[in-house]
């Protein structure tokens, strides 16, 4: 009688002995081993010794020796290319949305796009400088991969906080050898660290900051059109959207679009809210800008809504299907659907610490633009105005919450999270907001008023809170013990991590990198370079490759051991291990070993 004929509970119980490694190699001895050494009896036993997760959680639906060597052989771990074409920091990479090209943006003013082949080849480097750009830190294409939004700071002081933003048709240009790559529009974007973001396949958001007093601000956001070719000058291109109070130096930073999970009644002032909502009482609003205000600050004569029946009223809408004539891409004029604009702001002090919410809704573009009051009523406008304020009317104090807050645009929910936020992304189905933050340990003890140029020390560790947009709740908190985790360069500090189906990657200590599974909340990988990582991103149609960048001037491609195997690659340094092969024999070629 052969080893291959021990019965069933024998072998189980000699197998629980084994490691994962052991299993694997003992199911290709014969059919019967095989069967035994896939028991979910003896593979959720090794899961939960390898990985230190609460044993309530399910696995899905799946098997546990599928979600084993998902984690162990399906990570973005193996480091296969190792790119040095930058020569000062790399600030951010992001893919197109069919995953065949990868862009970087770096300090040095350079904008790279890249072939997602293997090895990555460089399909064109834009020199932003010839802008008059300090710095190149953002990019984003649109939902066709048509069109390519790029993101910097302007030339100025270095206590400058200007931007703009300047959008590429991409299309022709990588789909064709011979393509060329134009340039649709340079729109101003104010703070830089709006970064801009995209609303649909032709409309893109941008904003501006107006000093109204003391520490007192407005950021104003608008919808701009990405081809702003246009048959006559009355046909507009930009979209005033909401007017932003913002106090104790604070700013709106971090633009993200989100559609909505949530019924228009959900997000009503009337509606219940919980604690983490938006409160009144915790967010300082402005007083009421008088009619000639607006008029003669915002020369634009831009309309902002103010209450629920104002341009976003869907019923008061006509649909205009109508396209420039002069355009060179197919606008969308129309957005029936409600999407959330999401941002980074604070109310307590100038360091970001709250995530606003506010709904978009349903709005067109006006057909043509509004020229306002004719030169004799301005002239009126502007001699009562100064006939006021000789007078010693008209007195506004922006401090005062109560007197402003009708000529201001609330959030829908404002979720205080007390720590410093470093970056936010939102999962593919855009039903998860992920944010880092480092936590204020002793924020309910801190007087922010009475020391509004500073905020309360950080915890050396950095959390990584999920926000569900559906119930706008906070539904998991993950800590990692990192220490130094951004640049140290005053106008390079936000994190750009990233979210696939699976897995979220974030930085880590000083020049690590950490990968982590979604579903268990569990770190998958941990990464390096030679300085501090600042992004990340996977490829949307393969996540199991992953892109990383960092202020050590490189590109490094990683992929999964799975793709290692498949594409026959080799690694390219020592950094991750590749040893393990377990899980690289197919279930079939174990059976065929009876």
């Amino acid at each position: 009688m052969g080893w291959e004929c021990l019965p069933y509970t024998v072998c189980y119980e000699i197998f629980q002995y084994f490691d994962y490694k052991d299993l694997v190699a003992v199911s290709g001895v014969c059919f019967q081993w095989f069967t035994v050494s896939r028991d979910e009896r003896l593979w959720k036993k090794v899961f939960f010794s390898n990985y230190k997760i609460d044993d309530t959680i399910n696995n899905r639906g799946l098997s546990w020796f599928e979600e084993f060597r998902r984690l162990h052989y399906n990570i973005p771990c193996v480091q296969t290319e190792v790119i040095h074409q930058h020569f000062d920091q790399v600030l951010h990479v992001t893919f197109s949305h069919n995953g065949q090209y990868f862009v970087t943006c770096s300090r040095d003013c350079l904008v790279m796009i890249w072939k997602s082949s293997h090895p990555a080849k460089l399909k064109e480097s834009l020199d932003m400088s010839v802008f008059h750009w300090r710095c190149a830190h953002y990019s984003e294409f649109n939902s066709t991969d048509s069109l390519l939004l790029v993101s910097g700071i302007t030339m100025g002081p270095e206590t400058s906080t200007c931007g703009e933003i300047i959008v590429f048709y991409v299309e022709d240009f990588l789909t064709s050898e011979s393509g060329l790559l134009q340039m649709k529009c340079r729109i101003d974007d104010t703070p830089y660290s709006l970064f801009g973001t995209w609303f649909n396949e032709s409309l893109l958001l941008s904003g501006n900051r107006f000093w109204l007093g003391g520490y007192v601000t407005a950021t104003l956001i608008y919808m701009n059109r990405a081809s702003q070719e246009t048959s006559s000058e009355h046909i507009p291109v930009t979209q005033g959207l909401f007017k932003f109070y913002n106090t104790n130096r604070s700013s709106i930073t971090s633009l993200l679009v989100a559609k909505c999970l949530r019924s228009p009644e959900m997000d009503s002032p009337d509606a219940e809210k919980t604690d983490i909502h938006f409160d009144k009482s915790s967010f300082k609003m402005p007083t009421v800008f008088q009619q000639f205000e607006n008029e003669f600050e915002y020369e634009d004569n831009i309309m902002f809504n103010r209450d629920e029946s104002d341009m976003f009223d869907s019923n008061e809408i006509e649909v205009d299907t109508s396209i420039s004539e002069s355009s060179s891409c197919s606008e969308q004029q129309l957005e029936s659907e409600d999407k959330y604009l999401i941002y980074i702001t604070g109310s307590n002090t100038f360091i970001p610490h709250e995530v606003g919410i506010k709904r978009i809704r349903a709005f067109k573009f006006p057909e043509r633009i509004d020229p306002g009051p004719s030169l004799k009523e301005r002239q009126m406008l502007l001699d009562e105005r100064k006939r006021l304020l000789d007078n010693g009317m008209n007195d506004i104090r922006w401090i005062d919450f109560d007197s402003v807050a009708e000529t201001f645009d609330a959030p829908d929910h404002l979720i205080d999270l007390h720590g410093h936020i470093l970056g936010m992304r939102l999962s593919p189905d855009q039903r998860f907001l992920y944010v880092t933050v480092r936590i204020w340990p002793e924020w309910e003890h801190y007087n922010f008023y009475e020391q509004i140029d500073a905020s309360p020390a950080v915890q050396n560790d950095i959390s990584l809170t999920v926000i569900d947009l559906a119930t706008l709740e906070i539904v998991g908190v993950t800590t990692n013990p990192i220490r130094k985790t951004y640049s140290t360069e005053p106008d390079y500090y936000f994190i750009y991590m990233d979210v696939s189906e699976d897995l979220v990657v974030s930085t880590g200590r000083g020049p690590n990198l950490h990968v982590w599974d979604r579903h268990f909340g569990i770190p998958a990988a941990s990464l390096t370079h030679k300085d501090v990582v600042n992004g990340a991103a996977f490829n949307p149609k393969d996540p199991e490759m992953m892109v990383s960048v960092s202020d050590d001037s490189i590109i490094k491609i990683w992929r999964s051991r799975a793709k290692v195997k498949e594409m026959n690659l080799r690694e390219k340094s020592d950094d991750s291990d590749t040893s393990d092969d377990s899980f690289s024999n197919d279930d079939d070629e174990s059976e065929t070993s009876e």
